[in-house]
């Protein structure tokens, strides 16, 4: 089964860099019960189309969110469910 994982930006002016450590260690869970497949992705750190383009074949979509990423959560869902 393949797992993708996501970090969506914050929706502010300021370039932050926040490591997504719940992902990682949800990951590092999943892999440890025989999931092979698992992927963590940061729009931090990869672009979006990235992002998008990595997830649309996974069986599992995760995303966290907060109040400060949800415009940019919304968007990443809908790109995902539009090309799959």
């Amino acid at each position: 089964m393949k797992v993708s994982l996501i970090q969506p930006k914050f929706n502010s002016s300021i370039d932050m860099i926040q490591e997504p450590l719940g992902l990682a260690y949800l990951a590092s869970f999943l892999k440890n019960k025989n999931y092979k497949d698992v992927k963590v992705h940061s729009s931090f750190l990869e672009s979006e189309r990235k992002v998008v383009n990595s997830s649309i074949y996974s069986d599992v979509v995760g995303i966290t969110t907060n109040i400060a990423m949800v415009k940019h959560a919304n968007s990443l869902v809908s790109k995902i469910k539009f090309r799959n």
